[in-house]
């Protein structure tokens, strides 16, 4: 899965028109969505009716043996053979290290909170309002995750990148924040606030594709959007490792505000944001 996500990205971003790129991209991460919650959905039903859990992974390979032929159908990019070359990190982030620096930067201040609320969402919602069945907070981030992409698939947003990111960082700080005042809501307004962050987050998920993509050239954008996922997703695993600490010995206050804080941050990296790449 790892290695399939980067190439993929730069696969659809050769075959795609440049005047419907961004579109197509922000597609794709629908169709991550819809997956998820067709396998939450799914793996709900066998729970309840106690089915093997070798026959759930049985038919998730079987789905990905289906596509298998189609894929070793596919050309290679004639643009990628012409222009690649081997390449050391080092020189990669010599030659675009703003777009890689912006790029990382705006992963980990966006894989940092979702990280948290993907895995611990139950919990959190349990601390802050009292006991919330966590299939129903589980059911309503992830939604929100696929409602939020689909504006995106509309080219007039899609095309627009730099500003959805600054709206959506600004929403989910600010929801994040509202979170704390939860002493004073009721369990529907808070599940409400998670609502509205997991829509905004959808809708700025799908920059996760749409960036890289388009700032980087032919040449190293698979190998740049690689070494982008493998170093935020340290940054997810050091989240992983640290989050059930601080739930312990810090305040949720303190964990919503400095969450809020991130994605902020997330948005205001437009201030070292590079042109985008000029190509034949």
């Amino acid at each position: 899965m790892g290695a399939d996500q980067p190439v993929a990205l730069a696969l659809l971003t050769e075959m795609s028109p440049e005047t419907v790129r961004e579109r197509n991209l922000s597609a794709m991460m629908t169709g991550w969505y819809i997956g998820a919650l067709v396998g939450v959905s799914l793996y709900s039903v066998f729970i309840a009716w106690n089915l093997s859990n070798t026959l759930f992974f049985l038919l998730g390979a079987m789905g990905i043996a289906l596509f298998i032929p189609g894929r070793y159908r596919l050309q290679e990019s004639h643009a990628w053979q012409g222009q690649h070359t081997r390449m050391p990190l080092l020189w990669l982030i010599q030659k675009h290290g703003r777009s890689w620096l912006f790029c990382f930067v705006f992963w980990l201040c966006q894989t940092i909170p979702v990280t948290i609320l993907m895995i611990y969402a139950p919990d959190l919602v349990r601390s802050l309002v009292g006991d919330v069945n966590p299939d129903v907070t589980l059911g309503v981030l992830y939604t929100g995750f696929f409602l939020g992409t689909l504006p995106m698939n509309r080219q007039s947003f899609a095309s627009r990148p730099a500003g959805v990111l600054l709206l959506t960082a600004i929403i989910i700080a600010f929801t994040l924040w509202g979170l704390t005042l939860s002493s004073a809501m009721s369990a529907p307004v808070v599940i409400g606030l998670v609502a509205l962050y997991a829509i905004a987050y959808g809708m700025q998920s799908t920059l996760d594709y749409v960036f890289p993509n388009i700032l980087f050239p032919t040449y190293c954008r698979a190998y740049a959007t690689g070494t982008l996922l493998s170093a935020t997703r340290l940054g997810s695993l050091l989240t992983l490792f640290l989050f059930p600490w601080m739930y312990r010995n810090v305040s949720i206050t303190y964990l919503l505000i400095a969450g809020g804080g991130i994605a902020l941050l997330g948005g205001l990296i437009l201030l070292i944001k590079p042109r985008k790449p000029i190509e034949s």
